[in-house]
């Protein structure tokens, strides 16, 4: 009986297809992240395009405050046209 409740709550509100759904974007997120990390970046704004997509999917993951997410951020703060290699952009 308390399953029949389940099942009617449950087909009513879409819970199962909405975790169904959020698991195969999951997967579809990861298959791309992969295709793009899989490629070599061809330019510096590639290459920070690839450490951003790469802090972004983990930081999502894990602990984003613990190792090695705050570093990456440095780094990638680092390469951005504000950090120290600004000198580098104005040259672009």
């Amino acid at each position: 009986e308390r399953q029949e409740a389940w099942d009617r709550l449950d087909k009513a509100w879409g819970y199962s297809r909405a975790q169904k759904a959020e698991i195969r974007s999951d997967r579809l997120e990861m298959k791309l992240a992969n295709a793009l990390w899989e490629k070599p970046a061809t330019s510096v704004v590639g290459a920070i395009a690839k450490l951003h997509a790469i802090l972004a999917t983990g930081e999502q993951q894990g602990l984003p405050d613990e190792f090695p997410w705050p570093q990456l951020r440095i780094d990638l703060d680092n390469l951005s046209k504000d950090g120290p290699f600004a000198s580098y952009w104005r040259d672009k």
